[in-house]
């Protein structure tokens, strides 16, 4: 119930074909906070807290505005 699944979004430019490529990896984080689906937060890497558990939640850097 503590853990919160964030994903980190890389965009680069291809320096020859002058395409964006994206590219994106999911984190398991560990969070005390309540958090919703869209809220951008920041991470820390942290001990080792479970198998798949090495980062947590630092703070909230905006709430999401978005009712689903």
């Amino acid at each position: 119930t503590k853990t919160a699944h964030v994903e980190i979004v890389t965009e680069w430019m291809h320096p020859k074909y002058l395409k964006k490529r994206r590219f994106s990896k999911i984190f398991a984080c560990h969070s005390e906070e309540v958090l919703s689906i869209g809220d951008e937060v920041m991470i820390v890497e942290c001990k080792p807290l479970s198998a798949t558990k090495f980062f947590r939640v630092d703070h909230i850097v905006k709430k999401s505005t978005s009712v689903l």
